[in-house]
């Protein structure tokens, strides 16, 4: 087997990155247009389905399906809590940001929690404070300040108030969930798949107590 130059797998990480930002960009509008015609919660409900059954798998092909068995009352607990977390509560949020306002601007702040996380280290992580962080969290308000009033800072211009605090409030579960995820040394693969475990455990009753089951169609 030819093995690859180092040119030629400089080139096939960019491919690689360009293709991962092309999809992931593809995210908000792809919901946006979902979100016509199913709400937050159904949606939610279809797309933890899905990624149950893709995670499943991905164990199942990798041979870690054993690992389940290795794992405590508390590990599952400590897992559960983050799934809880990362892939329930922060989707509900995003979702119901996404049906509320743009699909650009609900996307930009719920993806403001890496500004969140350098807060949430200093009290968690008992990490220091620096210039350099302190400076890095005052731009990005400046940010979030001029996205959610589209530069009419003074006249305090929104679009949804409401989905922009819900997708900030998402930002901040997720910067809380990837903060205490850095305590934890457990498989990705695995994790993942308990996370949207975890989220199906509570997205089912969920969306039967505030919504319903809606089957959607093909033009979804």
């Amino acid at each position: 087997m030819l093995k690859l130059s180092k040119t030629n797998k400089t080139a096939q990480s960019f491919f690689y990155l360009g293709l991962c930002i092309l999809s992931w960009g593809l995210i908000p509008v792809v919901t946006k247009n979902i979100l016509v015609e199913l709400n937050n919660l159904q949606m939610l409900f279809y797309s933890t389905i899905f990624s149950c059954m893709v995670m499943g798998g991905i164990i199942l092909f990798q041979k870690k399906i054993s690992l389940l068995t290795t794992y405590s009352i508390h590990d599952y607990t400590k897992v559960g809590v983050l799934g809880f977390l990362g892939t329930y509560v922060y989707y509900v949020l995003l979702y119901g940001a996404l049906a509320l306002t743009s699909a650009s601007e609900g996307f930009i702040l719920a993806y403001t929690w890496p500004m969140l996380v350098i807060i949430l280290a200093f009290p968690l992580l008992k990490e220091r404070p620096t210039v350099k962080k302190l400076c890095s969290i005052f731009i990005s308000f400046l940010g979030i300040v001029v996205i959610v009033t589209h530069g009419s800072i003074f006249t305090l211009s929104f679009t949804s108030l409401q989905g922009d605090m819900l997708a900030l409030g998402g930002a901040g579960v997720f910067a809380l969930f990837s903060v205490l995820g850095k305590k934890y040394q457990y498989d990705q693969v695995v994790s993942v798949f308990i996370y949207f475990v975890t989220a199906l455990v509570f997205i089912t009753p969920t969306l039967f107590l505030f919504s319903s089951l809606k089957m959607p169609s093909f033009h979804v």
